[in-house]
């Protein structure tokens, strides 16, 4: 569905005063609206708790973030997964048990085969819908398997990707 007036509203504190507003960016693919804001000069090693919503009476629950480390951090926990296509009840699961479980990683790293066909948006629909709790918490990183189906694929119109002045299909990442 449209949204009228999306925005991330983000702060140090829970009860996200002192906040500031991102507005949100509409892209549309086929006939889905999905909605993109990039959260820019965070702290380093800080938490940062947001909400998301599109006017006054549709927000989303206030959850929270961790920024990347100092360059000084030692022990990074990663969580490194893949291959879910075609299990949604399983892949749901995964993502909420890895939340309640791990409560400490750092980002997330999915190999790819993330959904069975590429260019159907309603399957990213369900992807991200089946692991927004792990979304919400952590970075993730995505690599494009074949089931994402290359240059027909909707991935890199869900997944805004770090650029380094190359194809967005192929990146790298420092982190901390």
């Amino acid at each position: 569905n449209e949204a009228s007036k999306p925005k991330v509203e983000y702060s140090k504190n829970l009860s996200l005063s002192s906040s500031q507003d991102v507005k949100a960016e509409e892209n549309v693919i086929d006939t889905y609206h999905v909605y993109t804001a990039e959260l820019k000069n965070l702290d380093s090693n800080t938490t940062y708790y947001f909400q998301v919503s599109s006017d006054n009476s549709n927000e989303r629950e206030v959850m929270n973030f961790t920024t990347a480390p100092n360059r000084n951090a030692k022990n990074i926990k990663i969580l490194v997964w893949g291959d879910t296509r075609t299990q949604r009840d399983v892949r749901e699961e995964l993502a909420y048990k890895a939340t309640q479980k791990f409560t400490d990683i750092d980002f997330s790293i999915n190999l790819g085969d993330m959904i069975s066909s590429g260019e159907i948006q309603e399957q990213w629909n369900n992807f991200f819908g089946d692991t927004e709790k792990l979304n919400g918490h952590v970075q993730g990183f995505y690599v494009e398997g074949n089931h994402e189906n290359g240059m027909i694929t909707k991935m890199y119109d869900n997944i805004p990707l770090p650029s380094n002045g190359q194809n967005s299909r192929f990146y790298s990442f420092n982190w901390g």
